[in-house]
């Protein structure tokens, strides 16, 4: 029996086996029936890259190109100053050893142009392909509204560029929304983010100005005006997006979204702080984080009890398990690694291009940088996503040729991207999420065979928001 996959035993004390080559399940008692080789191929480091698409510049090209896999979102850093100084920021001075601290620096409106014409002339070209395709721009920040008069030329401008369906998204931290801002983001169809982390206490608690004074109030006004002026923008194109970590009271936190989700927005995104290139978790005692997990065991049995009754799943219940067990029921089977790189979940930079203030590309806008793709006067730059690729090759792909959960895998080049090179952080990071895909596997294959039918999690538990899809389950290890 190929090795790459893990087993693993319910509660009813039934035995499987998960086997990663083909992405099935099998029973213990079928294991030696399975036939060999083919549903079963190894890996060997010679397979690290799929046949079609090797490590050069033709292959790179012909797979962001031709096979209709690039510039399929253009992110806008539109700048990279802030109005709020939330504890967490990943762009918080000694935070977090791999990112940059807030510069200050805004993009230009002849900056941007030229961004969209470089991305307008490659999303052509792979729209030849693919004929479906349609251009997708997002603004980021720090604060994007600090620059809104910018986001008002782009539009204007990629309206004038191309004729088509333009999806256009924005991250917010909701402090500077206006009636005006608002106005024009409902006019044009915007997707709006905006970050709310839950009851005034918690949100207060790490979401605060300069001066430390906490912003739930300023929030709270300007998504209630949000919902009094456009009421059905409010629940089409606008959602919440939440942070918490070992801090946050779990059962106030899933109070508040469950009772205010018809004057919210939806909540699209739950996810813990990151733990990645960070000591941000060093501050909580082991008393905490006990308090913290014992919590999250009994919001999990309300989860399950929810899904087993008719009643509707609790908001952030659905967001905060349903979303791994989705992605685990939905994973791919019985065909070839779906990823171009086996072995992690990254995409080939040029699929998303994110631009800096100074108009320099890099492969998202959760990468430091240290690993730029190119630039708004030369466009992208396939020798350098080349080395890239290359480069992350090298420095992650070595650990991972003996993995059980390749087909799992959650992570990619912006997980591992330190300051210098790709490396992992914590160190036992693919230990932690092996670990929790198995204990995951145990707790689903209970309750499946419990009766649980499987479809209440795959029709409760969805994706929103193309912005918000590169949300990782990596996000729920946390130390």
């Amino acid at each position: 029996m190929d090795n790459h996959g893990f087993g693993f035993c319910t509660e009813n004390e039934s035995r499987y086996f998960y086997n990663d080559c083909s992405g099935c399940v099998i029973p213990h008692s079928n294991l030696n029936k399975q036939a060999q080789p083919e549903q079963t191929p190894t890996y060997s480091e010679a397979e690290d890259i799929s046949p079609e698409m090797k490590l050069d510049c033709s292959s790179v090209h012909d797979a962001l190109i031709d096979r209709s896999q690039g510039f399929h979102q253009l992110v806008l850093v539109v700048t990279r100053d802030c109005n709020l100084r939330c504890k967490y920021c990943v762009y918080s001075e000694e935070k977090y050893e791999n990112m940059p601290t807030l510069k200050g620096d805004y993009m230009t409106v002849d900056t941007a142009k030229k961004a969209i014409k470089k991305y307008f002339r490659g999303f052509r070209q792979v729209k030849q392909v693919n004929p479906s395709l349609s251009p997708t721009i997002s603004f980021y920040g720090g604060e994007p509204l600090l620059n809104f008069e910018l986001i008002k030329e782009v539009v204007s401008f990629s309206n004038g560029k191309y004729s088509g369906n333009i999806t256009f998204n924005i991250t917010t931290n909701g402090v500077l929304l206006s009636e005006t801002i608002i106005d024009f983001f409902a006019k044009h169809n915007f997707f709006l983010s905006i970050s709310l982390n839950g009851p005034q206490s918690e949100h207060n608690r790490l979401r605060v100005f300069p001066t430390g004074k906490g912003t739930f109030g300023e929030i709270w006004e300007n998504l209630q005006m949000l919902r009094e002026k456009h009421p059905t923008y409010d629940k089409r194109g606008c959602g919440i997006l939440a942070c918490y970590d070992h801090g946050t009271d779990l059962e106030d936190l899933s109070l508040f979204f469950e009772e205010h989700k018809e004057t919210l927005p939806p909540l699209l995104r739950l996810s813990p702080v990151s733990a990645s290139f960070s000591n941000w978790y060093d501050r909580y005692s082991e008393h905490q984080k006990e308090k913290f997990s014992k919590q999250r065991e009994n919001l999990k049995e309300t989860y399950f009890s929810e899904l087993a009754g008719e009643s509707e799943v609790s908001i952030l219940l659905d967001k905060m398990f349903g979303f791994s067990y989705k992605n685990i029921l939905m994973r791919p089977q019985r065909i070839k690694h779906p990823h171009p790189l086996k072995y992690t979940a990254t995409c080939i930079p040029g699929q998303k291009i994110s631009v800096n203030p100074d108009g320099s590309f890099h492969a998202c806008e959760k990468v430091n940088d240290q690993f730029p793709i190119g630039n708004v006067e030369q466009g992208l730059n396939i020798a350098k996503v080349v080395d890239r690729l290359k480069t992350y090759k090298s420095n992650i792909f070595p650990e991972c040729s003996e993995c059980s959960i390749t087909r799992l895998c959650s992570v990619c080049m912006a997980t591992f991207a330190g300051k210098d090179a790709y490396k992992r952080s914590p160190p036992d990071l693919c230990v932690k999420l092996k670990r929790d895909f198995k204990t995951k596997f145990e707790e689903l294959w209970t309750k499946l065979e419990n009766g649980l039918d499987e479809t209440r999690i795959i029709g409760v538990s969805g994706h929103s928001n193309q912005d918000i899809q590169c949300d990782r389950g990596v996000n729920e290890i946390i130390q």
